[in-house]
Protein backbone atom coordinates (compact mmCIF):
# COMPACT_ATOMS: atom_id res chain seq x y z
CA UNK A 1 0.00 0.00 0.00
CA UNK A 2 2.86 2.39 0.47
CA UNK A 3 4.64 1.79 -2.84
CA UNK A 4 1.25 2.29 -4.16
CA UNK A 5 0.48 5.73 -2.58
CA UNK A 6 4.40 6.77 -3.28
CA UNK A 7 3.48 5.82 -7.01
CA UNK A 8 0.50 8.23 -6.85
CA UNK A 9 2.33 11.18 -5.28
CA UNK A 10 4.93 10.33 -7.87
CA UNK A 11 3.02 10.61 -11.00
CA UNK A 12 0.92 13.83 -9.17
CA UNK A 13 4.02 15.52 -9.03
CA UNK A 14 5.09 14.43 -12.38
CA UNK A 15 1.53 16.02 -13.99
CA UNK A 16 1.75 18.76 -11.76
CA UNK A 17 5.62 19.07 -13.85
CA UNK A 18 4.08 18.54 -17.46
CA UNK A 19 1.69 20.87 -16.69
CA UNK A 20 4.22 23.78 -16.10
CA UNK A 21 5.17 25.79 -18.98
CA UNK A 22 7.96 26.95 -17.17
CA UNK A 23 9.52 23.47 -16.73
CA UNK A 24 9.47 23.37 -20.71
CA UNK A 25 11.33 26.27 -21.32
CA UNK A 26 13.82 25.28 -18.85
CA UNK A 27 14.14 21.70 -20.79
CA UNK A 28 14.67 23.46 -23.79
CA UNK A 29 17.41 25.67 -22.58
CA UNK A 30 19.21 22.85 -21.01
CA UNK A 31 18.94 20.73 -24.16
CA UNK A 32 20.30 23.12 -26.13
CA UNK A 33 23.18 24.52 -23.59
CA UNK A 34 24.53 21.06 -23.67
CA UNK A 35 24.47 20.92 -27.18
CA UNK A 36 26.85 24.35 -27.40
CA UNK A 37 28.33 23.43 -24.24
CA UNK A 38 29.95 19.55 -25.52
CA UNK A 39 30.93 20.92 -29.38
CA UNK A 40 32.59 23.72 -27.41
CA UNK A 41 34.82 21.60 -25.05
CA UNK A 42 35.05 19.04 -28.65
CA UNK A 43 36.81 22.01 -29.96
CA UNK A 44 38.85 23.24 -27.21
CA UNK A 45 39.75 19.27 -26.38
CA UNK A 46 43.09 19.14 -29.07
CA UNK A 47 44.62 22.55 -28.23
CA UNK A 48 44.39 21.32 -24.38
CA UNK A 49 45.61 18.11 -25.15
CA UNK A 50 48.57 19.37 -26.80
CA UNK A 51 49.46 21.52 -24.11
CA UNK A 52 49.21 18.88 -21.57
CA UNK A 53 51.44 16.75 -23.50
CA UNK A 54 53.93 19.37 -23.97
CA UNK A 55 54.02 20.74 -20.40
CA UNK A 56 54.32 16.80 -19.14
CA UNK A 57 56.94 15.73 -21.87
CA UNK A 58 59.08 19.16 -20.80
CA UNK A 59 59.47 17.14 -17.21
CA UNK A 60 60.00 13.66 -18.32
CA UNK A 61 63.60 12.08 -18.01
CA UNK A 62 65.70 11.50 -21.31
CA UNK A 63 66.59 8.29 -22.38
CA UNK A 64 70.00 6.18 -21.98
CA UNK A 65 72.51 6.86 -24.48
CA UNK A 66 72.29 3.71 -26.13
CA UNK A 67 68.72 4.09 -26.79
CA UNK A 68 68.82 7.54 -28.00
CA UNK A 69 71.83 6.46 -30.77
CA UNK A 70 69.91 3.71 -31.68
CA UNK A 71 66.58 5.61 -32.16
CA UNK A 72 68.82 8.54 -33.83
CA UNK A 73 70.19 5.87 -36.57
CA UNK A 74 67.15 5.04 -37.57
CA UNK A 75 65.73 8.66 -38.17
CA UNK A 76 69.02 9.38 -40.19
CA UNK A 77 68.37 6.10 -42.41
CA UNK A 78 65.00 7.53 -43.54
CA UNK A 79 66.22 10.94 -44.09
CA UNK A 80 64.58 12.98 -41.09
CA UNK A 81 67.14 15.79 -39.56
CA UNK A 82 68.02 14.53 -35.29
CA UNK A 83 69.17 18.30 -34.79
CA UNK A 84 66.42 18.70 -31.90
CA UNK A 85 65.65 15.77 -31.58
CA UNK A 86 64.52 14.57 -27.62
CA UNK A 87 63.62 10.71 -26.71
CA UNK A 88 62.00 10.72 -22.75
CA UNK A 89 60.67 8.14 -20.96
CA UNK A 90 57.53 7.91 -18.84
CA UNK A 91 56.89 5.48 -16.29
CA UNK A 92 53.47 5.19 -15.95
CA UNK A 93 52.59 4.61 -19.64
CA UNK A 94 51.41 0.67 -20.56
CA UNK A 95 51.84 1.01 -24.62
CA UNK A 96 55.20 1.43 -26.11
CA UNK A 97 56.67 4.59 -28.20
CA UNK A 98 54.66 7.22 -29.37
CA UNK A 99 54.98 10.73 -30.72
CA UNK A 100 54.69 14.25 -29.20
CA UNK A 101 55.46 15.67 -32.05
CA UNK A 102 58.22 15.90 -35.29
CA UNK A 103 60.73 16.27 -32.66
CA UNK A 104 59.84 14.78 -29.52
CA UNK A 105 59.59 10.96 -28.89
CA UNK A 106 58.21 8.91 -25.70
CA UNK A 107 59.31 5.33 -24.44
CA UNK A 108 57.34 3.57 -21.68
CA UNK A 109 59.98 2.73 -18.96
CA UNK A 110 59.46 -1.03 -19.47
CA UNK A 111 60.16 -1.09 -23.57
CA UNK A 112 63.55 1.68 -22.81
CA UNK A 113 64.82 -0.63 -19.97
CA UNK A 114 64.00 -3.79 -22.31
CA UNK A 115 66.02 -2.36 -25.44
CA UNK A 116 68.99 -0.30 -23.28
CA UNK A 117 69.35 -4.29 -22.37
CA UNK A 118 69.35 -5.76 -25.60
CA UNK A 119 71.65 -3.49 -26.73
CA UNK A 120 74.02 -4.18 -24.62
CA UNK A 121 74.35 -7.78 -26.00
CA UNK A 122 72.97 -7.75 -29.33
CA UNK A 123 74.84 -10.83 -30.49
CA UNK A 124 72.25 -13.37 -28.67
CA UNK A 125 69.90 -14.57 -30.92
CA UNK A 126 66.96 -13.35 -28.63
CA UNK A 127 68.50 -9.84 -28.58
CA UNK A 128 68.86 -9.56 -32.16
CA UNK A 129 64.83 -10.61 -32.71
CA UNK A 130 63.98 -8.14 -29.93
CA UNK A 131 66.56 -5.33 -31.59
CA UNK A 132 64.87 -5.79 -35.31
CA UNK A 133 61.23 -5.67 -33.23
CA UNK A 134 62.13 -2.40 -31.83
CA UNK A 135 63.54 -1.27 -35.71
CA UNK A 136 60.23 -1.51 -36.85
CA UNK A 137 58.26 -0.05 -34.32
CA UNK A 138 60.51 3.15 -34.40
CA UNK A 139 60.36 3.07 -38.10
CA UNK A 140 56.74 3.06 -37.03
CA UNK A 141 56.91 6.42 -35.33
CA UNK A 142 59.51 7.75 -37.98
CA UNK A 143 56.49 7.53 -40.27
CA UNK A 144 54.11 9.17 -37.88
CA UNK A 145 57.01 12.26 -38.06
CA UNK A 146 57.19 11.90 -41.83
CA UNK A 147 53.48 12.12 -42.64
CA UNK A 148 52.62 15.00 -39.99
CA UNK A 149 50.36 12.66 -38.48
CA UNK A 150 50.28 14.71 -35.15
CA UNK A 151 49.24 18.22 -36.75
CA UNK A 152 46.74 16.57 -39.24
CA UNK A 153 45.57 14.64 -36.53
CA UNK A 154 44.40 17.62 -34.58
CA UNK A 155 43.30 19.35 -37.95
CA UNK A 156 40.97 16.42 -38.75
CA UNK A 157 39.75 16.37 -35.21
CA UNK A 158 39.04 19.98 -34.87
CA UNK A 159 37.54 20.07 -38.85
CA UNK A 160 35.37 17.05 -38.09
CA UNK A 161 34.00 18.04 -34.94
CA UNK A 162 33.20 21.23 -36.59
CA UNK A 163 31.26 20.06 -39.22
CA UNK A 164 29.28 17.57 -36.85
CA UNK A 165 28.26 20.63 -34.82
CA UNK A 166 27.31 23.04 -38.17
CA UNK A 167 25.68 19.62 -39.42
CA UNK A 168 23.53 19.59 -35.88
CA UNK A 169 22.92 23.69 -35.78
CA UNK A 170 21.59 23.02 -39.75
CA UNK A 171 18.70 20.61 -38.25
CA UNK A 172 17.86 22.70 -35.28
CA UNK A 173 17.22 25.55 -37.78
CA UNK A 174 15.85 23.23 -40.86
CA UNK A 175 12.14 24.91 -41.64
CA UNK A 176 11.19 20.91 -41.84
CA UNK A 177 13.06 19.64 -38.14
CA UNK A 178 12.96 23.14 -36.15
CA UNK A 179 9.17 22.29 -34.39
CA UNK A 180 11.37 19.12 -33.06
CA UNK A 181 13.68 21.73 -31.10
CA UNK A 182 11.28 24.12 -30.09
CA UNK A 183 9.91 24.58 -26.87
CA UNK A 184 7.68 21.94 -26.23
CA UNK A 185 3.88 23.16 -24.68
CA UNK A 186 2.56 19.69 -24.10
CA UNK A 187 4.21 15.89 -22.75
CA UNK A 188 3.94 14.68 -26.34
CA UNK A 189 6.02 17.42 -27.47
CA UNK A 190 8.23 16.83 -25.30
CA UNK A 191 9.19 13.57 -25.67
CA UNK A 192 9.66 14.58 -29.47
CA UNK A 193 12.13 17.28 -28.40
CA UNK A 194 13.56 15.03 -26.08
CA UNK A 195 14.29 12.60 -28.72
CA UNK A 196 15.67 14.75 -31.28
CA UNK A 197 17.95 16.56 -28.60
CA UNK A 198 19.05 12.53 -27.98
CA UNK A 199 19.28 11.97 -31.90
CA UNK A 200 22.74 14.21 -31.54
CA UNK A 201 24.26 11.94 -29.16
CA UNK A 202 24.23 9.47 -32.37
CA UNK A 203 25.38 11.99 -34.78
CA UNK A 204 28.51 12.75 -32.47
CA UNK A 205 28.78 9.00 -31.79
CA UNK A 206 29.35 8.58 -36.19
CA UNK A 207 31.89 11.77 -35.67
CA UNK A 208 33.85 9.68 -33.30
CA UNK A 209 33.90 6.74 -35.69
CA UNK A 210 35.71 8.18 -38.51
CA UNK A 211 37.56 10.38 -36.44
CA UNK A 212 38.65 6.43 -35.73
CA UNK A 213 38.75 5.43 -39.01
CA UNK A 214 41.04 8.42 -39.99
CA UNK A 215 43.06 7.05 -36.80
CA UNK A 216 43.70 4.11 -38.40
CA UNK A 217 44.40 4.75 -41.70
CA UNK A 218 47.61 6.77 -40.05
CA UNK A 219 48.37 3.36 -38.47
CA UNK A 220 48.55 1.53 -41.98
CA UNK A 221 50.22 3.93 -43.42
CA UNK A 222 52.88 4.23 -40.32
CA UNK A 223 53.41 0.55 -40.45
CA UNK A 224 53.85 0.41 -44.69
CA UNK A 225 56.63 3.12 -43.79
CA UNK A 226 58.12 0.73 -41.49
CA UNK A 227 57.84 -1.89 -44.14
CA UNK A 228 59.38 -0.46 -46.56
CA UNK A 229 62.58 0.20 -44.40
CA UNK A 230 62.78 -3.54 -43.65
CA UNK A 231 66.63 -4.82 -45.50
CA UNK A 232 65.30 -8.53 -44.25
CA UNK A 233 62.36 -10.82 -43.67
CA UNK A 234 63.63 -11.82 -40.30
CA UNK A 235 62.66 -8.53 -38.90
CA UNK A 236 59.29 -8.62 -40.38
CA UNK A 237 58.57 -12.15 -39.33
CA UNK A 238 60.13 -11.28 -35.91
CA UNK A 239 58.26 -8.17 -35.43
CA UNK A 240 54.83 -10.07 -37.16
CA UNK A 241 55.52 -12.92 -33.65
CA UNK A 242 55.24 -10.08 -31.61
CA UNK A 243 51.57 -8.70 -32.47
CA UNK A 244 50.60 -12.24 -32.13
CA UNK A 245 51.95 -12.49 -28.93
CA UNK A 246 50.45 -9.52 -27.76
CA UNK A 247 46.92 -10.59 -29.03
CA UNK A 248 48.00 -13.55 -26.41
CA UNK A 249 48.71 -11.06 -23.51
CA UNK A 250 45.23 -9.45 -24.09
CA UNK A 251 43.95 -12.59 -23.80
CA UNK A 252 45.35 -14.26 -20.65
CA UNK A 253 44.48 -10.65 -19.29
CA UNK A 254 41.13 -10.78 -20.73
CA UNK A 255 40.83 -14.30 -18.51
CA UNK A 256 41.94 -13.49 -15.51
CA UNK A 257 40.03 -9.55 -16.10
CA UNK A 258 43.44 -7.55 -14.69
CA UNK A 259 46.21 -5.56 -17.59
CA UNK A 260 48.92 -3.84 -16.94
CA UNK A 261 48.37 -1.57 -13.39
CA UNK A 262 50.03 1.30 -15.84
CA UNK A 263 46.94 1.47 -18.23
CA UNK A 264 44.93 4.16 -17.98
CA UNK A 265 41.18 3.45 -15.86
CA UNK A 266 39.12 3.18 -18.59
CA UNK A 267 41.61 0.44 -20.38
CA UNK A 268 41.13 -1.68 -16.70
CA UNK A 269 37.39 -0.82 -16.28
CA UNK A 270 36.83 -2.14 -19.85
CA UNK A 271 38.84 -5.23 -19.11
CA UNK A 272 36.90 -6.56 -15.84
CA UNK A 273 33.67 -5.60 -18.00
CA UNK A 274 34.18 -7.78 -20.77
CA UNK A 275 35.61 -11.01 -18.56
CA UNK A 276 32.46 -10.30 -16.12
CA UNK A 277 30.11 -10.89 -19.69
CA UNK A 278 32.72 -13.92 -20.69
CA UNK A 279 32.43 -15.56 -17.10
CA UNK A 280 29.09 -15.25 -16.91
CA UNK A 281 28.42 -16.99 -20.61
CA UNK A 282 30.79 -19.45 -19.83
CA UNK A 283 29.14 -20.55 -17.06
CA UNK A 284 25.52 -20.24 -18.40
CA UNK A 285 26.22 -22.28 -21.26
CA UNK A 286 28.24 -25.10 -18.68
CA UNK A 287 31.16 -25.23 -21.22
CA UNK A 288 33.41 -28.34 -20.99
CA UNK A 289 36.42 -26.48 -22.72
CA UNK A 290 38.72 -24.83 -20.50
CA UNK A 291 38.24 -21.26 -20.06
CA UNK A 292 41.50 -19.67 -21.64
CA UNK A 293 40.77 -21.51 -25.03
CA UNK A 294 37.43 -20.87 -25.22
CA UNK A 295 37.85 -17.28 -24.79
CA UNK A 296 39.93 -17.58 -27.61
CA UNK A 297 36.85 -18.13 -29.87
CA UNK A 298 35.01 -16.01 -28.75
CA UNK A 299 35.90 -13.39 -31.68
CA UNK A 300 33.34 -10.82 -30.76
CA UNK A 301 33.84 -9.98 -27.61
CA UNK A 302 37.33 -9.49 -28.86
CA UNK A 303 36.53 -7.43 -31.61
CA UNK A 304 34.79 -5.28 -28.58
CA UNK A 305 37.64 -5.04 -26.35
CA UNK A 306 39.76 -3.59 -29.50
CA UNK A 307 36.98 -0.33 -29.78
CA UNK A 308 36.58 0.53 -26.11
CA UNK A 309 40.73 -0.37 -25.30
CA UNK A 310 42.72 0.87 -28.87
CA UNK A 311 40.62 1.50 -31.91
CA UNK A 312 43.07 3.18 -33.57
CA UNK A 313 45.65 0.26 -34.11
CA UNK A 314 45.37 -2.81 -36.40
CA UNK A 315 44.70 -5.51 -34.25
CA UNK A 316 47.64 -8.13 -33.86
CA UNK A 317 46.45 -10.63 -36.11
CA UNK A 318 45.95 -8.37 -38.74
CA UNK A 319 49.26 -6.82 -38.68
CA UNK A 320 50.60 -10.57 -38.43
CA UNK A 321 49.21 -11.74 -41.42
CA UNK A 322 50.48 -8.33 -44.02
CA UNK A 323 53.59 -8.38 -41.89
CA UNK A 324 54.45 -11.72 -42.97
CA UNK A 325 53.14 -11.19 -46.31
CA UNK A 326 55.58 -8.04 -46.85
CA UNK A 327 58.41 -10.74 -45.78
CA UNK A 328 57.47 -13.31 -47.86
CA UNK A 329 57.86 -10.42 -51.02
CA UNK A 330 61.50 -9.01 -49.93
CA UNK A 331 62.55 -12.96 -49.64
CA UNK A 332 61.06 -13.42 -53.22
CA UNK A 333 63.05 -10.09 -54.38
CA UNK A 334 66.60 -11.58 -53.05
CA UNK A 335 66.06 -14.73 -54.42
CA UNK A 336 65.95 -13.34 -57.31
CA UNK A 337 68.76 -10.76 -56.98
Amino acid sequence: MKILNKLFLFLAMSWNLFADANFYSVFNTLQRAGLYVGAASRLARPALDIGMEYKKFESLPQVSQEVFDFCKKRFELQGVKTDALQIKVQENYCDFVYVVDSRKIVFSQRSHDDLKNVLQDPTKEKNHRAILVYMFMIDHEVGHIKNNDSVKRRIFLIGSNLLTFAGAYYLMNHSSFKNWFATPTNFRGFLLSLVAFKSFDWLFSANDAVNGLYDYAQEIAADKNAIKYAKDPQSLRSTARFFEKLDEVYVKALCVGEINSNCSLVTKKSFEAIHGMLVAKYKEQKITEDFESWVKTQTNYLILLKLMVDKEHPSGALRSKYLNAAADVLENKMLVV
